[in-house]
């Protein structure tokens, strides 16, 4: 450099170091840097959207971008899914349930909800808009979360082989389903948010869950025959005996990852594979003994995932600068995976608008697009470029990025949040700060361009600022610049 106050554009992809060479200096001139600043772009290869698995479950509500009273002009609609491409989502995860079951009776539902037919059905409507498909394998009956990963009914007397071999047919066949009509997934979840194992089995008692209710009380039916439950109490132990069990546990965890990782691989070798875990706030400790007992098991038998996911809901796994932290650790220790966040979500609204715990963004509709963003953001910036997307969890239905229309019964609209879907990649980047000097008592020549880069193509060219009148108060006043429409106002504070 031998220019003073020069600015730059950095636009090469993986970019982690920047180094400044002094070349030249005039005679008596002072060297030194009195500020750099780096700023980062959502890269194009990012697929955020969300899970919205329940969009089949959404009879007799109609949802639009803009609906209104004279039913013209209302935009996108009338499905979920309608709106939801329009906005911007560019992925969509389903969940499977085996044979879905009422969680308290144990009885199967009806209609079947996230059974194979039902989400076959809404995979034909996610590909048809466009979007990409995700398909997160639960292999239970009804929800399988950290605190519950119940067999499902048909595999839960089977011997531990049995299991695999059921747990590979399921998982082979669902996965060539779907490639024969037309959506091939882009990325298969083989379990969800598994950090505790998942298909448990007569290992719960050690576990000690009860939950569901139908889980605990036929013990007999679903507790029969070891599972793939993660027995952590005795993680550090030093009993030998316990020690026995904790290693055994990870060996039957690691052999139904491995079969079900096999089976996506077999049916469908394009399809991307995830592992879906959480970090519970200040338990980081946990979800890396977790990937660094798991990966090496995995490679062992031959496999290996291609996406390691994460829940982060602020309410129980952190700020946002914890995020960053466990983003940050997992890509610099773990090996080469990409990282997504698969589920997430943050409300517009209740507690009078004060903060979700760990957060310190507002309960408003803004409130909840600067939260989003912020993950999105989190995404974006994992080391190396390892982050794949991130998706919000049925927003729709939990944590809503919809509101009913008043004097409209049954539709609904999207609040302006959603829009960070389709706002938040840049298309250009401006040169963002002018140095100038003034005599005293004059005002400034400002410049009649700035510096702007085109993200799709890295084209850089000058573009047209038309500067407000200074209005200097003191020594120190702000000057307004706007650009052409299609980029963002500038600013030059003197």
């Amino acid at each position: 450099m031998t220019a003073h106050s020069s600015v730059d554009l950095v636009h090469r992809e993986g970019i982690r170091y920047l180094r400044v060479r002094i070349i030249g200096t005039s005679p008596g001139a002072t060297v030194g840097i009195s500020e750099i600043r780096a700023f980062n772009y959502l890269r194009d290869d990012l697929a955020n959207g969300a899970d919205m698995s329940y969009a089949d479950q959404h009879q007799g509500q109609n949802f639009y971008v803009n609906p209104n009273p004279s039913m013209e002009n209302m935009g996108a609609g009338p499905g979920l899914l309608d709106v939801a491409a329009d906005r911007g989502m560019q992925y969509t995860r389903l969940r499977v349930w085996n044979e879905p079951r009422d969680e308290s009776s144990g009885l199967p539902t009806s209609p079947a909800y996230q059974g194979p037919d039902r989400t076959a059905v809404v995979a034909k409507a996610v590909v048809a808009q466009g979007m990409k498909l995700g398909i997160d394998f639960h292999y239970a009956d009804s929800w399988a979360d950290p605190g519950k990963q119940p067999e499902p009914r048909a595999w839960a007397q089977l011997t531990f082989p049995e299991l695999q071999q059921a747990m590979y047919r399921f998982t082979h066949d669902y996965v060539r389903r779907l490639a024969g009509q037309g959506t091939r997934p882009d990325k298969v979840a083989v379990g969800n948010e598994v950090i505790n194992g998942f298909l448990y089995g007569s290992e719960a008692a050690d576990i000690g869950t009860t939950s569901p209710p139908y889980f605990d009380r036929d013990k007999d039916i679903y507790q029969s025959q070891p599972g793939g439950g993660l027995l952590w109490k005795y993680w550090k132990s030093t009993v030998p005996e316990e020690q026995v069990k904790y290693n055994q546990a990870w060996d039957r965890f690691a052999s139904l990852m491995a079969t079900g990782i096999s089976a996506v691989r077999k049916a469908s070798p394009s399809t991307k594979v995830e592992v879906h875990a959480i970090v519970d706030k200040d338990r980081l400790d946990k979800t890396m003994e977790f990937w660094q007992q798991l990966l090496p098991r995995l490679k062992a038998r031959g496999v290996n995932p291609d996406v390691l996911a994460m829940s982060y809901y602020p309410e129980w796994h952190g700020s946002p600068d914890e995020l960053d932290l466990y983003l940050h650790t997992m890509a610099t220790t773990l090996g080469n995976y990409r990282l997504e966040i698969s589920e997430t979500s943050y409300p517009a609204s209740g507690d009078g608008g004060a903060p979700m715990p760990n957060s310190t963004f507002p309960r408003t509709v803004q409130g909840q697009a600067d939260a989003l963003q912020r993950v999105i953001q989190a995404a974006n910036d994992i080391v190396d470029n390892k982050g794949v997307g991130m998706l919000v969890w049925e927003p729709a239905d939990w944590q809503s990025m919809f509101r009913a229309v008043p004097g409209m019964p049954g539709y609904f609209e999207p609040y302006a949040s959603i829009d960070i879907f389709a706002k938040s990649a840049a298309k250009n980047i401006l040169q963002d700060k002018v140095y100038l000097t003034a005599k005293g008592g004059s005002a400034p020549r400002l410049p009649r361009n700035v510096t702007v880069m085109r993200v799709k193509d890295k084209v850089f060219r000058a573009t047209p600022v038309n500067w407000s009148q200074p209005d200097p108060q003191g020594t120190r006043y702000s000057i307004t610049g706007q650009t052409p429409t299609d980029l963002s106002p500038r600013s030059s504070t003197c």
